[in-house]
């Protein structure tokens, strides 16, 4: 029954006589329903079986249309398809979704086989996924709301075409969906964005070098946010080189972007990551890109935090503000409202890092920006340590080890397991503090320049060996960091259900 699942018309037309007569007919069923369709409805409906999780009427119209003007009508076929329940509409969103149950879909597919149109139609799906990726990795930046919704309706639908592409219907396409959307499946925690991007630069053969590159540079952030940096770094050599023989200025200035993000952990080249950024802040500003501008803008005001000069820290984050503000740029304005918080938590201005860590985690929920969520919790914990507020700190920490344990971000599930670590410490867990910081030393030691884990648990680790629990650090190190993160995760969890009791005062408050 497992081996047959996926083909459930199968499953609910053989059994025996012992199956109710409704699941022995169904196949008869819709044989009946098919046979009283009209000729162009009985077309679209077995074209329309090529979409994946649902579609929208003008993907159904380019799809299913065909070549010419001699084609279907299609909006006329899908009233009557909808009519007949063959297909069904959810309206529950700004633009109407239309879906087929998964039986009828099958159904529909074996139809399109007979027809001898399959090949066809797929290699027609195929160059649709294509045309969406490029339309959405264009408009990503500025409409990020729209486009996070709309990459999450069609994730079925791009993973279909992936698979069409590596399968041979045409090498290259996965190379192009990758190059377009390594982005946006940055920012929304894609857990198969690197395996597909990677297989789809093995893959591809006659593809230029300029998208080329886009997907390597892709590929290099992606690798980074698994703590690949040794083949992080050599694609974005690769892509260095090539934006370089394009004369694409504007990418070049995303690549040192990426070393700079690399250099936080290991050594490149020598250089800081300042060193990094200052090269693609100028690049960006060449070509006129507000968001390269922005982005970096804000990274180089949390350099300049980090090295303790708040004056320019603060300088910087009002510019990107500026930039991304005045370029209708989210993610950007989003970034340098999160590094004015950590300037003012740094300052003790609780209330006003409060106040923009507030609106920075609306925005990034609404726009599904799972990674930038994921870091304004980092924060927002650390606005609680900063305040003594050792409760506070439960709720954004184990939201930033859910979000980075289901995207498979390990640069973030690191952070945040050491962050677990010292609260955990800090609320009387020695012995699982100390396992914990044991399971991250082992994945620190593959990013040794991070400054990140120096700043936030050298104190921790001094006391556990002080308080004679080095034993359990080093069993800690058998753990892999995804299991790490799974330990931290109920463990956060154990203390939010005992904080209520364990730390109310007499009026209730908290302790």
């Amino acid at each position: 029954m497992a081996a047959r699942l996926g083909e459930q018309l199968d499953l609910l037309t053989h059994g025996g006589r012992s199956r109710p007569d409704r699941q022995q007919t169904m196949r008869a069923t819709l044989d009946w329903s098919h046979a009283l369709l009209t000729a162009d409805e009985q077309v679209v409906f077995r074209r329309l079986s090529i979409f994946a999780g649902g579609f929208t009427l003008d993907a159904a119209e380019e799809i299913a249309a065909g070549e010419g003007s001699t084609g279907p009508d299609v909006n006329a076929a899908l009233d009557g398809l909808v009519g007949r329940s063959l297909v069904a509409i959810d309206h529950d969103r700004p633009e109407p979704r239309l879906w087929m149950l998964e039986p009828v879909r099958q159904y529909a597919a074996d139809r399109l086989r007979d027809a001898g149109e399959y090949d066809l139609v797929v290699r027609r799906h195929l160059e649709w996924v294509v045309r969406f990726a490029v339309r959405a990795g264009l408009r990503f930046p500025t409409e990020q709301l729209h486009w996070s919704a709309r990459l999450r309706d069609e994730q079925d639908n791009l993973r279909a075409g992936l698979e069409a592409s590596f399968a041979g219907i045409d090498h290259d396409a996965a190379l192009r969906i990758a190059a377009a959307l390594w982005h946006p499946w940055f920012t929304m925690g894609q857990p198969d964005a690197r395996a597909w991007i990677v297989r789809a630069l093995r893959t591809a053969t006659d593809i230029p070098d300029l998208q080329r590159a886009m997907a390597l540079l892709g590929a290099g952030m992606l690798e980074e946010n698994a703590l690949d940096y040794p083949q992080a770094v050599q694609h974005l050599r690769r892509a260095l080189a090539l934006s370089r023989e394009c004369g694409a200025r504007g990418l070049e200035g995303g690549v040192f972007f990426a070393l700079g993000r690399a250099a936080w952990s290991i050594d490149v080249d020598g250089r800081s990551a300042a060193e990094w950024f200052d090269d693609a802040l100028r690049a960006f500003r060449e070509v006129g890109d507000p968001f390269g501008t922005g982005g970096i803008l804000a990274l180089l005001a949390g350099e300049a935090s980090g090295a303790g000069d708040a004056d320019l820290a603060a300088r910087r984050a009002a510019e990107a503000l500026t930039v991304g503000t005045a370029s209708g740029l989210p993610q950007v304005v989003g970034e340098a409202r999160r590094l004015q918080a950590v300037i003012s938590t740094r300052r003790g201005d609780y209330a006003e890092a409060k106040r923009l860590l507030d609106e920075v985690t609306e925005a990034y929920e609404q726009s599904g920006d799972r990674f930038q969520l994921g870091v304004a919790m980092i924060a927002r914990m650390h606005l609680a340590l900063a305040r003594g507020d050792m409760t506070g700190t439960l709720e954004p920490l184990r939201t930033a080890l859910r979000l980075a344990r289901e995207d498979g971000s390990g640069e973030r599930m690191l952070d945040a397991v050491f962050c677990a670590a010292k609260v955990l410490w800090h609320r009387g867990r020695a012995r699982e503090a100390a396992t914990l910081l044991g399971a991250g030393q082992v994945a620190q030691e593959l990013r040794p320049a991070s400054v990140f884990y120096d700043a936030l648990v050298t104190d921790i680790e001094a006391a556990v060996v002080s308080a004679g629990l080095d034993a359990d650090r080093i069993a800690g190190r058998e753990l892999s960091l995804h299991r790490a993160a799974d330990l931290a995760l109920r463990l956060i969890a154990e203390e939010m259900a005992a904080a209520p009791s364990a730390e109310s005062g007499p009026a209730g408050g908290s302790a």
